[in-house]
This record gives C-alpha cells, sequence and structure tokens, in this order.
C-alpha cells in the first residue's frame, strides 16, 4: 500500500463529500453518495496517518483483527469478550529484551 496515494485519496473522498454537504445536496441517492464519501474518506485519513504502525503489524495480528471486527460486526454480544481478549494480548505479549540497561552489551568490565 503506498501512503502518498492512500492520503491523495482519503482528500479527494473528503472534498467530495465537503463540497456535497455544502452544496445542499440533501435528497435521494446524493444524500448516501455524500455520506459514503465522508465515511471512506475518515477511514483512509485514519489508514494513512496509521500506515507506519500498521506495516510493523504482523501477519496473525491483522488475521485475528479483521477475525474480531466480522465478529462484532455480525454478534454484537461477541464485543465485550473480544475487547478482553484483545487487552490481555496487549499486556501479556512479550517484550523486547534488547536495549535495557542491564545488558551484558551495555555494561563495563
Amino acid at each position: 500500500m503506498r501512503r502518498h496515494i492512500v492520503g491523495v485519496l482519503a482528500i479527494v473522498m473528503l472534498l467530495a463529500g465537503g463540497v456535497m454537504y455544502f452544496a445542499g445536496y440533501d435528497e435521494g441517492n446524493a444524500f448516501f453518495l455524500q455520506a459514503a464519501f465522508l465515511r471512506v474518506g475518515a477511514v483512509l485519513a485514519t489508514l494513512w496517518i496509521a500506515h507506519p504502525e500498521l506495516s510493523r503489524m504482523r501477519p496473525w495480528m491483522v488475521i485475528l483483527f479483521v477475525a474480531a471486527l466480522v465478529g462484532v460486526v455480525f454478534v454484537r454480544r461477541l464485543l465485550v469478550p473480544l475487547l478482553i481478549v484483545a487487552l490481555l494480548i496487549a499486556i501479556l505479549r512479550p517484550r523486547n529484551k534488547t536495549g535495557r540497561q542491564g545488558d551484558k552489551e551495555t555494561r563495563r568490565p
């Protein structure tokens, strides 16, 4: 995914939605198109901002996130258990041990 393309698409979508909003397109399909432009533009802007972090995500994390999202969308009762599991994963995940001050590499003999 190229970050600058996502950013340009986000700006175009948000501008199109804003123009439709301020031009007064409130009837029929134009209202739904305006809402779609604004929502997709907001999601693309969020992806554009989060791109550096998303590129470091492991594949299993992406699969877990998509599965949780699908679970919450189709079964609302899963929201609280999935949030608890996500919190436990975030707290209990293994930490990187390099760079600590107590390592042998940083001590002098």
